[in-house]
């Protein structure tokens, strides 16, 4: 039989895979174009490598079936949403950027500059007065501020190392360390604004666990492996198992049973000791940092507000003409109007911020609760659940029964789960897709 080169095989591929909706196997291919088996096996892996996809197993026949998204997206491109992101997440990055380098120094600034106003304004009103009373010394005044202020202003010793908390869900969490005796006055000022940092996310880290899981579980993936791992939907579990597959050289196979497998075996070859490679987590205990308004302690906050609010009012007061008698334009701006602006800004981030951090905090609870039961579903597979099964094993509170149970739902048909009904009526959920999957390289 004539071979075809391996370009050829791929053009006939592509040609192919915008007829036929995206889903081919190697049998179709082989069918449809006259290639030899190995030939649109290596096609279609070579296809995998260059466009996004996902595979699975074709229900009717069993058959390997690769699956292309169309219009057929060139692997790691972007789509012009994603690129639209990407450029505001850079702009607020940029502007967060610049803005945290002026923002503590500005305030403190304009509140010296405002209190000495105050206390000149004060002084030319009280020409009259004893100047050399004991109980009142502009100079001790005035170095008293500047030494409360700038002492603020110190940056002690800040601890950025990656530590771990637990939430009101009981689930533990990475967070930078802090200890709030040492967070100076210009971190916190950073963090009234813009809450407090969080966790850096590596999106090498997905990459570097599947690795480390497909040496420890005998060079096998399957998509089961990665719900455990990741708690995706199996869409999505099916997309990240092709990735993994041209990431790590591997070959995607089927057993008699219908699972899909992705087999690495260039990764079980011995690694070197001294190489750290990823740690393997599973999906319930990798629990987001919960999202905070500020992460300072209430009196902090209060200090800054009213710092703030002092500029602001001193501020308006010097555009309303009303508190010096200033003709220059450009001074009417740098003590009116920028420090204004500056001001009303300082207090609308947080105040549109609010909504956002109570909206993510509520979506990050209700991911906790998929978290437990997930991770109740994968650590017994083959077992069947009731609903009260999974709150008990999963220590979901009385008081979240009502989201758990909308999750438990949307989650069963994500893990290709079903119901089934005993003799007393009363619901189990099984997982057997999942089961087989999860024994898939297991000693």
């Amino acid at each position: 039989m004539l071979q075809s080169t391996p370009e050829r095989a791929l053009a006939l591929v592509e040609d192919l895979a915008k007829k036929s909706r995206g889903r081919l196997s190697p049998q179709d291919v082989a069918a449809a174009t006259g290639l030899a088996m190995q030939e649109a096996q290596d096609a279609l892996e070579r296809m995998m490598e260059l466009y996004e996809s996902r595979i699975t197993m074709r229900e009717e026949t069993g058959d390997l079936l690769f699956v292309f998204p169309l219009p057929l997206r060139k692997r790691g491109s972007k789509t012009l949403r994603e690129i639209a992101l990407r450029v505001r997440d850079a702009l607020w990055k940029a502007f967060v950027i610049v803005y945290k380098a002026a923002i503590g120094v500005i305030l403190i600034v304009y509140t010296i500059i405002f209190i000495v106003i105050v206390i000149g304004l004060a002084l030319a009103a009280s020409q009259g007065r004893d100047r050399d009373n004991d109980s009142f010394d502009i100079g001790d005044l005035i170095g008293g501020v500047f030494r409360a202020i700038f002492e603020g202003m110190q940056f002690y010793a800040w601890n950025r190392a990656i530590g771990y908390g637990f939430d009101n869900d009981g689930m533990r969490y990475r967070r930078f360390e802090t200890d709030e005796k040492k967070k100076n006055f210009i971190r916190s000022v950073y963090d009234f604004v813009f809450g407090p940092d969080r966790p850096p996310y590596d999106p090498l880290d997905d990459a570097r666990e599947a690795a480390a899981f497909i040496r420890k579980n005998r060079g096998k993936l399957t998509a089961g492996h990665l719900v455990m791992l990741a708690g995706w939907t199996y869409d999505k579990a099916e997309e990240k198992l092709t990735d993994a597959l041209v990431r790590f050289k591997g070959h995607p196979d089927i057993t008699e049973q219908g699972i899909v497998i992705g087999d690495f075996v260039e990764m079980t070859r011995r690694e070197d000791a001294a190489l750290k490679g990823g740690a393997i987590v599973l999906y319930q205990d990798e629990t987001e940092t919960p999202y905070e308004q500020t992460g300072n302690t209430g009196g902090r906050n209060a200090v800054i507000a009213l710092m703030n609010v002092f500029n602001l009012a001193m501020s308006i007061a010097i555009l309303s003409g009303g508190l010096l008698p200033i003709d220059n334009p450009l001074l009417i701006i740098a003590l009116g109007g920028f420090p204004f602006l500056f001001s009303l800004l300082f207090f609308l981030i947080p105040l549109v911020r609010l909504p956002i951090v109570r909206k993510k905090e509520r979506e990050r609870h209700r991911n906790n609760i998929r978290k437990k039961i997930v991770g109740v579903i994968t650590s017994q597979p083959k077992r069947s659940f009731t609903f009260a099964d999974i709150t008990m094993l999963g220590g979901i509170n009385k008081s979240d029964e009502q989201i758990a149970r909308e999750l438990m739902d949307r989650t069963t048909a994500e893990l290709g789960g079903d119901t089934e009904l005993d003799s007393n009526g009363i619901v189990y959920y099984v997982f057997p897709r999942l089961a087989q999957e999860l024994a898939v390289g297991t000693p």
